[in-house]
């Protein structure tokens, strides 16, 4: 266990140096903005505003608390420099995955009690397995959770063959965590209740629900005290996602298919799926709670890819222990499996280094977080403006109080409020698709920021420019 463990923190350790970018808006919008909002109060929040949680509806404010609690340490450390807090936030998020790798190898010795083999072979697959260790770096809720949930169903599953109101009543707050986290771990609830009905288990969810309860409570405090109501966080974020309009958006359920299907490896992923339902009857507590959980996101119209990137270390786990357990009369069918995994594994780390567009998304934006912080540490910067990056204002990475505006190549200098404010401009010079972006600009824009002229400095294909 301490080798895998090793493993799996050196891996992400690795990936906490070699990404620096941040693949999602709202990695940095809804967490590490507000997180350095509230150390440095510095960013896109509004100070006029009583509250400004109030700016962030149906986020809870404990995700917020625990970023700030780490630029708080990155502080105390005399670490300052955004694109090196970048890094520190990282290794704490690989410290706290081995949790998850942990709870993953006692969870499979509790699924397959005495085969000490098959719980190693289980918990080493997703300690390499790239999109978990992708998913393990990520600031978002639903990342950030997934230690939480599979530290629950571990003391939650080890309870059914030895009943332990203590370890249901952790469970259940374990789960309760990952909600606060994110809502949408709430549906691995809904699937521990189903079981729990199914088998007519009233002592176990009882127990669990106790657990559940008390963070449900805790959350509805912090929101009362920040939120100033009651569970007002959970209640907007339940609303936000069953409004009409999140509805109205039409179903993609060829991505649906498509990103389990990618994160799972397409050659390998029929057997997975074989492999979970042939050991069904052991695996059920399991199984009910994911399929609940992609029942509801098949549903629903969202189609983020990391909303499927939670389901991963329990398909890894199912799959290898069923696999492990399998004992076929030809010996080659297991090795073209075998074979497969190895496939699936070191593919998925030699596709950093494919050319465009194949490379995976690792490094995304990391060359726009670069130039924010370039311009950040420039004294005289007074203001920023972006034109065709794919980030909005953001103000993490520029750490200081100046005006930040994102704007398109149709808006006329005059236009743009406090204009002569602005004294850097960032301009990406390609699209996502790798083409030149020479679309006309306002003269005004090229003659001030001289446009025509090389760049002061450049970070991949952002060039930054300076005011005359």
């Amino acid at each position: 266990m301490i080798l895998v463990c090793a493993i799996s923190l050196l891996l992400r350790i690795f990936f906490s140096f070699f990404s620096h970018g941040f693949m999602y808006i709202d990695e940095v919008h809804f967490y590490l903005d507000p997180a350095a909002w509230n150390q440095y109060k510095i960013g896109v929040l509004s100070e006029s505003t009583k509250s400004f949680y109030a700016q962030l509806p149906g986020r809870s404010p404990i995700s917020i608390f625990i970023f700030s609690a780490m630029l708080s340490f990155c502080e105390f450390l005399n670490i300052s420099d955004p694109l090196s807090q970048v890094i520190m936030i990282r290794i704490f998020l690989s410290l706290w995955s081995l949790v998850g790798i942990v709870s993953i190898y006692y969870l499979t010795l509790s699924l397959y009690p005495g085969k000490k083999n098959i719980a190693f072979w289980a918990a080493l697959l997703s300690a390499v397995w790239g999109y978990h260790i992708y998913s393990n770096l990520r600031t978002l809720g639903e990342c950030v959770s997934i230690p939480a949930i599979l530290c629950s169903f571990w003391f939650f599953h080890r309870s059914l063959s030895k009943p332990s109101r203590i370890r249901l009543i952790f469970s259940g707050m374990l789960m309760g965590l990952a909600i606060s986290l994110k809502v949408q771990s709430g549906l691995f609830l809904m699937g521990i209740g189903i079981y729990c009905l199914f088998h007519r288990n009233i002592f176990h969810l009882i127990y669990f629900s106790i657990g559940f309860l008390v963070l449900f409570c805790f959350q509805g405090t912090v929101d009362l005290f920040t939120h100033g109501a009651f569970l007002k966080s959970f209640f907007d974020y339940i609303h936000l996602r069953m409004s009409s309009s999140e509805f109205n958006v039409p179903k993609a359920y060829g991505k649906f298919f498509w990103f389990l299907f990618v994160i799972h490896f397409p050659l390998l992923f029929p057997f997975i799926i074989y492999f979970i339902l042939k050991d069904i009857r052991r695996n059920q507590l399991l199984v009910f709670s994911v399929f609940v959980y992609l029942g509801v996101h098949f549903y629903h119209p969202s189609t983020d890819l990391r909303l499927y990137l939670v389901v991963v270390p329990i398909f890894l786990t199912l799959f290898m222990a069923s696999f492990l357990n399998w004992h076929p009369r030809k010996k080659y069918f297991k090795k073209i499996i075998y074979g497969l995994i190895f496939v699936a594994v070191v593919s998925q780390f030699m596709a950093v280094f494919f050319p465009e567009p194949f490379r995976p998304k690792w490094r995304r934006d990391a060359n726009l977080c670069f130039a924010q912080a370039y311009v950040g540490r420039q004294l005289d910067s007074t203001g920023l403006l972006m034109m065709h990056v794919r980030w909005a204002q953001l103000y993490f990475y520029v750490r200081k109080k100046i005006p930040v505006t994102k704007v398109n190549h149709q808006v006329l200098s005059q236009n743009i409020q406090n204009y002569d404010t602005y004294n850097y401009f960032i301009l990406r010079k390609k699209d996502k698709k790798g083409r030149e972006t020479n679309l006309p600009l306002d003269p005004k824009l090229i003659q001030d920021f001289n446009l025509n002229d090389a760049p002061i400095q450049i970070f991949g294909d952002h060039s930054i420019y300076k005011r005359k």
